[in-house]
């Protein structure tokens, strides 16, 4: 499981806290607002990995570049890459972002495959999703 930063408002005790209770392998991509948390040996031992950027490929010439901040000239994204990030919530920033996109879709008439998973996006629900769940989400919201 990928947190793409922000982990929490709470004490680094409440966050190690509630970071226990999710089941699975935890890795963290650093948001604006952990270097704090991040800071406690009682949080990093709930990562398996915490890192700025990463890029994961899925040996069929594509994959998913995850950071907190969106990037809309993201490594590969001509390539059918996806990336996922969060920071901007649901705010005029987001907004932009999409503009962003659209821009560059019309530009070289690319499909650039750029996606908001702050947790606060409805298709988030903030609960933990799949890329696929990501994916269709965003096609139902944006064929509807």
């Amino acid at each position: 499981m990928w947190i793409l930063g922000d982990i929490s408002w709470h004490s680094a005790s409440k966050t190690a806290e509630l970071l226990k209770r999710l089941k699975g392998r935890k890795h963290l991509c650093i948001g604006n607002h952990d270097h704090k948390l991040i800071k406690s040996a009682d949080v990093r031992q709930q990562f398996v990995e915490i890192v700025d950027y990463k890029e994961i490929s899925f040996g069929d010439g594509t994959g998913v570049v995850l950071c907190h901040y969106p990037i809309p000239c993201y490594n590969k994204h001509f390539y059918g890459w996806y990336h996922l990030y969060g920071h901007v919530h649901s705010t005029f920033e987001w907004r932009m972002m999409a503009e962003v996109q659209t821009k560059m879709r019309e530009v070289h008439n690319a499909k650039i495959e750029m996606y908001n998973v702050g947790c606060m996006m409805t298709y988030m629900r903030y609960r933990p999703r799949t890329l696929e769940e990501i994916l269709e989400a965003n096609n139902r919201t944006h064929n509807s």
